[in-house]
């Protein structure tokens, strides 16, 4: 006699759906005739999770309103897809920039926000970056890329942050005053040379 084998069934992806403005229109007379929030999710089929988030996310001055719901959700619904965005030429051309200054990708995106230029997140860059690179290195393109530079931390630092992670005024004899251990102040006579 063979042995039973049970197989468990795969469990799918839940499904997402936005509520609609009739859904929103049953919560909000549901909820002044005084209806709890499990009635009313039991109601229209939802998770209590969904009604109890469209009450707390979408409740106005007044309290939660249909009309000012709907419009709330659909505003914030616009908002997430204008976030996400798709890496342009034109944004790889600003970070490639900021790149060749020194500036690591986090820094160039903090930047292009402060400058009013749209641009994805630094690891978009870093990955166009690696698949740039990857195809430089198969000989299926010619470009030259320059190496570029991660702040450990991953975001923008000042430049005391980066004199001390490079190791400014840390070596055994070091311990001078702050401004002879600045990076941006070379020591006198340091650079100059005499042409004879």
């Amino acid at each position: 006699m063979a042995a039973k084998t049970s197989r468990k069934p795969k469990r799918k992806a839940p499904k997402y759906h936005r509520l609609t403005r009739e859904q929103r229109i049953i919560i909000e007379t549901l909820r002044k005739e005084g209806y709890s929030i499990r009635p009313i999710a039991v109601r229209l089929g939802v998770s209590p999770a969904t009604v109890s988030r469209e009450l707390r996310r979408n409740r106005s001055k007044k309290g939660y309103r249909n009309r000012k719901a709907d419009a709330m959700a659909r505003h914030r619904a616009r908002q997430k897809a204008g976030k996400r965005r798709k890496l342009t030429e034109q944004m790889w051309s600003y970070a490639m920039e900021k790149v060749r200054l020194g500036w690591s990708f986090a820094m160039a995106c903090g930047r292009a926000g402060r400058d009013g230029v749209e641009m994805v997140c630094a690891e978009a860059l870093y990955k166009e970056y690696y698949r740039r690179q990857k195809l430089v290195a198969e000989g299926k393109s010619q470009q030259k890329l320059p190496p570029p530079c991660r702040s450990p931390t991953g975001s923008a630092t000042s430049v005391a942050g980066a004199a001390r992670r490079r190791g400014a005024g840390t070596s055994p004899g070091a311990w001078t005053s702050p401004s002879a251990r600045s990076p941006w102040r070379a020591a006198p006579g340091a650079g100059i040379s005499k042409e004879t």
